[in-house]
């Protein structure tokens, strides 16, 4: 572990970083292609006051699983309502039940066919109280310290995940609002070399799962992403070419193209040298869910569906690679 101190804009941030390459347990068949089921913001509340619906949610795409068929599931952050501070553990015990626990290892199904991986948002940095801490050892107890930074590979995908930090207040009174607009700390340079890192040596298609997205154009700002390191993020974006950004906080179903064109028509066969950045609405507050399709090298992202009314009336109309060819 590297105990880090920086100073950014005269607000100084304490951190401990650890930086971790992960060995996939796939069990499920990835012969026919990669097939990923996005999470995002699933805010775990063991008090009830927010997300009500999280576990239904949950359970209802569990008994689904084999219409999704994914060999993958991602959560984007903001797994718990709160994760530090009083009452906050009990919030990761509930994500124990909720989901399987095996060999250090998190699974969506209970036959550990399917691995679970998690990426830490703005909420796991919070108390009830909604003050904001610097560090998250409850996450790191709870799901463990190699699921902060880190990436794995998957067939011919490599998974990248970074942690974009706590709330950075700077955009004040943006949208007329007497408060500010939360914003993440974003980046620090030791987390984007350790990505520089992951990318050169990557000759896979390069996914990218951070909680705040890095590109949300809204009302003439950019609007809930992350503060610091956008320069160099966005460099080693073009440079390595990363095929997409997946995000969540802002419970917003978008996906934008690398010059801020808002995609309205899926499923999407991603184009060679353009990264898209997707964000998922809140699974646990709304519902939703997307899922991303890797065959034959070529990216298919398909349109953010809720698990209520889609899995419970139309379970037929799942839509496979088949669809968009």
């Amino acid at each position: 572990m590297i105990k880090l101190t920086f100073n950014l804009s005269n607000h100084k941030i304490s951190q401990s970083l650890i930086f971790a390459v992960v060995t996939a347990i796939i069990s499920t068949n990835t012969s026919m292609g990669l097939r990923i089921l996005h999470l995002t913001d699933l805010h775990i509340d063991n008090i009830n006051l927010f997300a009500k619906n999280y576990s239904r949610n949950i359970k209802m795409l569990q008994k689904n699983i084999n219409i999704l068929s994914p060999n993958v599931v991602i959560v984007s952050g903001d797994i718990v309502e709160f994760g530090e501070g009083i009452f906050a553990k009990a919030n990761y015990e509930i994500l124990n039940n909720l989901f399987y626990y095996s060999n250090g290892n998190f699974y969506f199904d209970k036959d550990l066919k399917i691995p679970l991986y998690f990426v830490p948002g703005n909420h796991e940095y919070e108390t009830m109280l909604k003050l904001s801490s610097t560090d998250i050892p409850n996450y790191r107890k709870f799901i463990g310290s190699n699921f902060v930074n880190y990436y794995i590979d998957i067939q011919d995908v490599r998974l990248i995940f970074l942690d974009t930090g706590y709330d950075y207040y700077f955009s004040l009174f943006s949208h007329n609002s007497i408060l500010p607009d939360p914003e993440s700390v974003g980046l620090f340079q030791n987390q984007l070399d350790f990505l520089e890192r992951a990318l050169k040596t990557s000759s896979n298609i390069n996914i990218i799962i951070t909680h705040h997205p890095y590109l949300n154009p809204q009302n003439g700002i950019q609007e809930g992403v992350f503060k610091f390191g956008r320069d160099e993020f966005q460099r080693l974006m073009h440079t390595y070419n990363v095929s997409l950004i997946l995000s969540g906080h802002t419970h917003k179903n978008r996906v934008f193209d690398s010059k801020t064109n808002l995609v309205t028509s899926f499923p999407l066969i991603a184009k060679e040298r353009e990264t898209y950045h997707i964000q998922t609405g809140s699974i646990g507050k709304d519902g939703y869910y997307r899922m991303i399709e890797i065959k034959n090298k070529t990216v298919i992202i398909y349109d953010s569906e809720n698990c209520e009314d889609y899995l419970t009336i139309q379970e037929e109309k799942i839509p496979f690679a088949a669809e968009a060819e």
